[in-house]
């Protein structure tokens, strides 16, 4: 069976045609995107930074945590929508993280960005809590353990974002269908929607927003 689009492709590219339409809040983000498409690097793309930057004026965090941060895109957006947040990223790679360094200081927000190097979860386990936003872009096969972690970590009221949640349209086929990093993705959905402590909602942006406030 193929795998079902998520939206019809004239809609995605009105969408995208939308996202980078005006000025972007800052010029950095565009020199971000090109090179993510020079090194076919996965960004969240500026549809769904745009949503991190309005999530973050809405909630103003005080404290903003990146499970899987790459070369620093979307703490950008975290910076530019909360200003007085402190943003905590993590990623296995020290080049990314010193590039997101490089970023940071040219966007103005260096003083504000605190970089972790190793495995995420482990990493982010070691730090102290509370969070008022976790967003969590690692491995599929970790995300069932990202969320038992946020419950533990997050403020009531704090906000938890999972990225690629439709997972390019696959959790729509059947089970027996759906490979070890799909079943991780609807488990994991799944699990939120059931569990009170969370008030959750998938949002068809880009490749699906999981966004759940911890009660």
């Amino acid at each position: 069976m193929s795998t079902p689009r998520i939206f019809h492709e004239n809609v995605e590219v009105y969408l995208a045609r939308l996202a980078v339409s005006g000025p972007a809040p800052h010029p950095v983000l565009r020199e971000m995107e090109e090179e993510a498409a020079r090194r076919a690097f996965p960004i969240v793309g500026p549809e769904v930074g745009r949503f991190f930057r309005q999530t973050a004026m809405l909630t103003r965090p005080r404290r903003v945590l990146e499970l899987g941060s790459g070369f620093g895109y979307s703490a950008v957006w975290w910076a530019l929508g909360a200003p007085e947040a402190e943003i905590h990223l993590t990623d296995f790679s020290q080049p990314n993280l010193d590039l997101a360094r490089n970023y940071a200081g040219r966007a103005g927000i260096a003083d504000r960005l605190h970089f972790h190097k190793g495995d995420a979860l482990k990493v982010a386990q070691a730090l102290p809590g509370p969070w008022d936003i976790v967003f969590c872009d690692i491995d599929k096969e970790a995300y069932p353990a990202a969320l038992e972690f946020a419950a533990e970590v997050l403020a009531p009221g704090g906000v938890l974002l999972y990225d690629n949640m439709l997972w390019d349209g696959r959790v729509a086929l059947p089970e027996e269908e759906w490979d070890r990093d799909t079943e991780a993705v609807a488990t994991t959905t799944r699990a939120i929607y059931r569990d009170p402590r969370w008030v959750a909602s998938l949002l068809p942006v880009r490749d699906g927003i999981l966004m759940s406030v911890r009660r």
